[in-house]
């Protein structure tokens, strides 16, 4: 990714942190003063996405990846934690 790329995506995704993370504190009121879940849940998936959209050859990144190949590995990511913290979850209770 090009500089450039990194900075719109940092941006983004800090807008998101910002956004996230005060709803789920105020109209959610969950107990999360680490903002874990904006943080790796939401900035992760914009990361994500944003590496195949600024890795592409038209905006001047490697194009190694593609935004397929992001979206679907991202997709299955999300998945993976979501079903595992379910199940630690069920475990716990």
């Amino acid at each position: 990714m090009m500089p450039l790329g990194a900075l719109v995506s940092g941006v983004v995704a800090g807008a998101l942190l910002v956004y996230f993370f005060t709803f789920t504190q105020n109209k959610l009121n969950w107990d999360d003063v680490l903002g874990v879940l904006p943080s790796h849940s939401i900035c992760g998936t914009c990361g994500g996405i944003a590496a195949g959209i600024f890795r592409s050859n038209s905006l001047r990144g490697l194009g190694v990846v593609s935004l397929a190949s992001q979206l679907l590995e991202t997709s299955v990511g999300e998945i993976v934690a979501i079903i595992s913290g379910y199940l630690v979850y069920v475990l716990i209770r």
